[in-house]
């Protein structure tokens, strides 16, 4: 017997019951271990790691453990699909054995007589050897799911007391597919998200002797046979609560045949979703007892934005070389200084209109400790908005106007001046504050 059919058949079978969703949101399924984790949406039976075993973004020092909120990893399992039909030739069947406490139904007094059942038949894929089963009175409250399968064929079918009506002459197939899983976990909201991969051409079938498939599509027949079906059936049960959710989200005042079949393989993908994982989950302790300890990583980030985040600064790092390289690691710099009056005024001046400027402006070089323009006068309109060159050899004044942008320079005749108050070394105070 299998773990999870021995340790969880109650939590399985419940769980049935939220396999789908009863309207249009995405179902979440509570992972079956102690972990605090969900999935979102199906878990195709992988990422049993999570939350069992040690967090992978931790370090060996609490205190300076690494807190990652997201982090993604891909992993290959088994993609799981039902597909349901009525088969009104189905063969699945219980058969009355004698009454538990004796005698026979023969007086109709059915009140407290437990009756044993042998749930048997054939499937497409050959006979089925069943198993026995009890009800009170008669098959009412009986249910079993057979399994059978071949090289080619895995089949479920469904043989129901007359409580449940709706789930009679029920029968599914099963496809096992080989997909990679890319699995996306949130640490902060213990989320976890499971879809194939775009890219399936490397997938390879983890167990091509089909051993992990045909052990757990053989465990759902094992489950049925260790739940009660005396009172009612806990599997017919979780099957009819899942059939009014397709109901509800379809707004079908009753259940449709299509309702029936969606319920029922969405039930079983489920089921099978669950065994693959405590399956999984089972081995990683005999794992860790078994095989030395590894040395593990974790990639954090998509790798496309790692590798451009690696180029930029990769071309930071050659840029920062070739300026070093180009100013003699910065002994050759410019002496031209932003945060100087002078080298403010003549710059500015320069930029605008420097055919117009007086000799002593053409030739300066940019050096603020340059003594060559300081004969130069300089005046700053009231308003800020003008400033005024001139000089002793010239008898015209250079306006620049910030409102002029790049223009045409206006000029204008003006008389010399020569009080030394004004020349470009002292400014500061003909700037208004």
């Amino acid at each position: 017997m299998f773990p999870g059919s021995v340790i969880l058949p109650g939590i399985l079978v419940n769980s049935i019951s939220v396999a789908s969703s009863s309207n249009a949101l995405i179902p979440q399924y509570p992972k079956l271990d102690r972990s605090g984790f969900s999935f979102y949406g199906r878990s195709y039976g992988v990422a049993a790691g999570v939350g069992l075993i040690d967090d992978p973004t931790s370090t060996a020092i609490p205190d300076q453990a690494l807190f990652v909120e997201n982090y993604t990893f891909s992993e290959t399992g088994y993609l799981s699909d039902v597909t349901c039909i009525f088969n009104e030739t189905s063969d699945i069947y219980f058969q009355n054995l004698e009454g538990v406490n004796g005698g026979t139904p023969k007086t109709g007094n059915w009140s407290g007589y437990v009756i044993v059942q042998q749930a048997t038949g054939s499937l497409p894929t050959g006979p089925w050897r069943g198993f026995t089963t009890m009800a009170i009175a008669d098959n009412c409250t009986a249910t079993a799911l057979a399994a059978g399968h071949n090289d080619t064929q895995y089949i479920y079918a469904l043989a129901i007391g007359h409580y449940y009506p709706n789930l009679t002459n029920v029968q599914c197939k099963v496809d096992f597919t080989p997909t990679s899983l890319d699995i996306a976990v949130n640490v902060t909201a213990q989320n976890i998200s499971v879809i194939p991969a775009t890219d399936q051409t490397q997938t390879v079938d983890i167990d091509p002797t089909r051993a992990l498939v045909n052990n757990t599509f053989t465990s759902l027949n094992f489950l049925c046979q260790i739940i009660t079906t005396m009172y009612t059936s806990v599997l017919g049960d979780a099957f009819m609560v899942n059939v009014d959710a397709v109901t509800a989200r379809r707004n079908h005042t009753m259940a449709m045949e299509s309702d029936i079949l969606t319920a029922v393989s969405e039930s079983l993908e489920l089921l099978l979703d669950e065994y693959f994982g405590a399956l999984a989950a089972s081995q990683l302790p005999q794992y860790n007892q078994s095989h030395p300890s590894m040395p593990r990583s974790v990639q954090l980030g998509e790798p496309f934005y790692a590798y451009i985040t690696f180029g930029i600064n990769i071309a930071v790092i050659l840029l920062f070389l070739y300026e070093s390289i180009r100013t003699g690691f910065w002994q050759n710099l410019p002496a031209f200084n932003l945060l100087n009056t002078k080298s403010a005024s003549l710059g500015a001046a320069r930029a605008v209109a420097e055919r117009h400027l007086p000799q002593e402006a053409q030739a300066w070089e940019g050096d603020a400790a340059d003594r060559q323009a300081g004969a130069l006068k300089v005046e700053l309109s009231a308003n800020g908005t003008v400033l005024k060159l001139s000089s002793d050899v010239v008898d015209e004044v250079m306006l620049v106007s910030p409102a002029l942008g790049l223009g045409e320079v206006p000029l204008r005749p003006i008389h010399h001046r020569h009080d030394s108050e004004n020349s470009l070394g002292d400014l500061e105070h003909l700037i208004p504050p």
